[in-house]
Formats: C-alpha cells, structure tokens, sequence
C-alpha cells in the first residue's frame, strides 16, 4: 500500500512547510514504495471500491456514510402493501400530521384523540396508549402467538418488533404485513371520524386487518420451512404457502487430475494481524508443500488474495506449472475468473497475481465449501512475522495431520 503522505506528490503538497525538507521525507517515503515496472500507472478515485469515478460514490463520499435505520426493513419489504407501507414509514419517521402538530402549528383547536376521547393525540397515544388501538393491537401480537406488555413508548415497540419480527420466510412476511396494516388502517380510521364522523367499532378495523394481511398473502408466491410452529402459525391465519424443504449437500475434499496438482488457499483476520495459507498436494491427496504469510491487518479480500499468491509462489517453487486452485471466497473465486475487477484497495496484490499467473501453462479455479478447505483454513491461524514461510510438512500437529488423512479418505461433510 502506498503510504497517504505520498499522495502529496500527485495532489500537491498540503499547506505548511514546502521547503527542502519536505521534499526529502517525500523522497523517503518514495523510497519504501514496492512497484513494478511492468505495471502502468492508474488514476484512483479512493471514493470507489474499484477505483473508478462515479456520481453515485462521490455523493457518499461528500455526504458520508447513511447510517441503516432499523425499522427500514419493517416497512420496506418484498411483499408489502404500498399504500400501507407509505404510512406506516410516515409514522416511524413521526411524519404523520397527528392533532398535537396541528395545535403547535395553531391549526386546529384541540388535541384530544378522537378514537378513545381521552387523551393528547401524539404517535405514542395513538398507537399504543389510546385504547382504541391498543385493544386492535393487542388482538394482533396473540394472533400472532405474542402474549406481551404493549410498550409506552413508540420508538421501543417498534425496536421490539424489529427484534422479533426477524427472516425472509411467510411468517415474517406476515408479522411486516400485520404491521403495516395496523397503523394503515387505525390512521384511516381516525381520518374517517374526523373527515366523515363515521367510527367503526375496533373488532370491525381488526377484521379488515385481518383481511388485508391474508388477501395479500394469497396473492403471493410465499414459501417458508416444513415446521410444525410454522404450520400453525399459517392456520391460525388462513394462508397456504409453500413448504420449502432443506436441501442437504454432501461435500468432500476436491482432488485433481492426474497432471495437476490441488492448491487449497485461505486468508484470515485477527485485530492485530492478517494471515494467509495455501497447502499443495498431488492427485492422490499426498501433500508436496504447504506455506502460510503473516502481515499487518487488512481486508479479508486481501488476506484472501495474499493466499493464493501464497499457493502460486509455493506451486513455482515445487516447479508445478499445472495447478487447480481452489477457494471457499467467493469474491475471490470471482476475481481469479475474470467475473469482477479488484478493487484499488488490493489492486497492488492483485497485480501481482497477475504477473505470477503467466508463469503457469494451464491454471484453473474453483469454489468450495468451507469444510472441504480446511487444511489450508488451519495453515491461515499461524500469523507467522514473514510474509511467506515454508512449512516442515512433517511438523505437522495432530490436528492438522487428521484433517490432511480425512481428506485423503474422501471424508462426506453435509451441509444445508
């Protein structure tokens, strides 16, 4: 990586001293910069991930980073309701133009809630303190198989039902639904009294609750888990939806072709340092070589990347120019088969990748599940203080000698 002082010399010189000795320490830092001829010059927009200038990035850039809102996804979600939904993000954002606004804003004369008559008409009364909609509320959370204290406050219910409101399957779908549906239909309901004098009685807005959430399910594709909770759950509403079974993979040690040789890479993270490993055996699972690097802490990309540089350097060394690399990242795997760019931020290790590639005269990749990389996951725990150590194959520990023979035996690992 090219140390940040250095970018003075491209950007100009920050303000403060532009004598003599700035200059040296620049050419110092220059000094200590690994580069290689061969490679060209390439303008940066640190901005971006990948390097390259863009609108969408330079606006993050100046604007900072959006901090996620939980509740987003309560409201926002595949199968919603729009016009619920739009309300109800309204409400979480305390946008609605509930009667304590309008008194401050010298509209309207009174800020007495008009569903109950007994109280200030804010977010919080509305929907959990009036007993109007507590009652509709509370109805829901047992439909729901929730038996719970409804919460004072607005910004902790909905914290609540961010933390159990949770997963991507039908009855989470439903639970986001019920939501939404339940300030959609309480906001409509105050509007109607106040706009048309009409009420309706609070079992009367539960039930078009109820038909809201399960129309809307009806008319979606929903799939979720073959559980019996689940299965009642469903009941109790009155929604099918399709029972999506687990599907188990079985998944051993990849060995290669006869003329290759298997190079098993693998990078890792702690606070104070990043690891590499890479461990080379032949068609018959005999391991030739293993190696592992230590370096200052970096992205997982990166520890990742500095692997298989790891594994190529090993394979020239052994004199292998035939070589199947295989790797559980799949960012990774993606970089190596030209399905996505590095970005700046490991292009320097990427070039050099580059560079050793071409010492090969066939190379391919694969993807692979964690439990089938395990040899080269262990090698990637070392931290060694060198960037690139050869290991004594016979100071193997016992553990890492019984991962290489269940390997080596074609051992079956299952996986969801």
């Amino acid at each position: 990586m090219v140390p940040k002082q250095i970018f003075c010399l491209v950007f100009g010189i920050p303000k403060g001293d532009y004598g003599i000795g700035t200059q040296c320490e620049c050419l110092e830092l220059l000094q200590g910069v690994e580069y290689d001829v061969r490679d060209e010059d390439k303008i940066i927009w640190k901005g971006s991930k990948t390097g390259d200038f863009s609108m969408k990035n330079t606006f993050k850039v100046l604007t900072g980073e959006v901090i996620e809102i939980g509740w987003t996804r309560l409201v926002w979600f595949k199968h919603n309701i729009p016009r619920h939904s739009f309300i109800s993000w309204l409400a979480c954002r305390r946008r609605l133009k509930t009667k304590a606004k309008l008194l401050r804003w010298g509209i309207v004369e009174s800020a007495g809630c008009v569903l109950c008559e007994n109280g200030i008409e804010d977010e919080e009364h509305l929907f959990l303190n009036c007993t109007y909609s507590k009652e509709i509320w509370q109805g829901l959370l047992i439909k729901m198989g929730v038996s719970r204290d409804i919460s004072t406050s607005w910004d902790d219910e909905l914290l609540w039902c961010q933390n159990n409101f949770l997963g991507e399957g039908a009855v989470t779908t439903v639970k986001n639904l019920c939501l939404n549906s339940f300030i959609y239909h309480v906001w409509m309901e105050r509007n109607n009294i106040i706009f048309s004098s009409k009420k309706m009685a609070s079992a009367g807005v539960s039930h078009l609750i109820s038909m809201d959430v399960r129309l809307k399910c009806l008319a979606s594709k929903l799939t979720d888990k073959d559980k019996l909770p689940i299965r009642r759950f469903m009941e109790v509403w009155g929604i099918g939806y399709t029972y999506k079974t687990e599907r188990i993979v079985e998944c051993s040690w990849l060995y290669p072709a006869e003329d290759e040789v298997m190079v098993n890479i693998d990078g890792s993270r702690k606070d104070n340092s990043g690891g590499s490993g890479a461990i080379i055996r032949n068609h018959t699972g005999e391991t030739i070589v293993a190696a592992c690097g230590g370096s200052a802490p970096a992205t997982i990309m990166a520890h990742e990347l500095q692997g298989v540089e790891v594994g190529m350097k090993l394979a020239i060394t052994k004199g292998c120019r035939r070589i199947h690399i295989c790797t559980d990242s799949m960012g990774v795997y993606k970089l190596l088969s030209g399905e996505s760019t590095a970005a700046w931020s490991v292009l320097h290790i990427w070039r050099r990748i580059q560079h050793l590639i071409k010492e090969f005269s066939f190379i391919r990749y694969s993807h692979v599940y964690r439990e089938t990389n395990r040899a080269a996951d262990r090698l990637t725990s070392e931290h060694p203080s060198d960037n690139f150590v050869i290991i004594d194959i016979t100071s193997f520990d016992r553990e890492m000698l019984s991962i290489l023979e269940e390997d080596r035996a074609g051992k079956k690992y299952l996986r969801k």
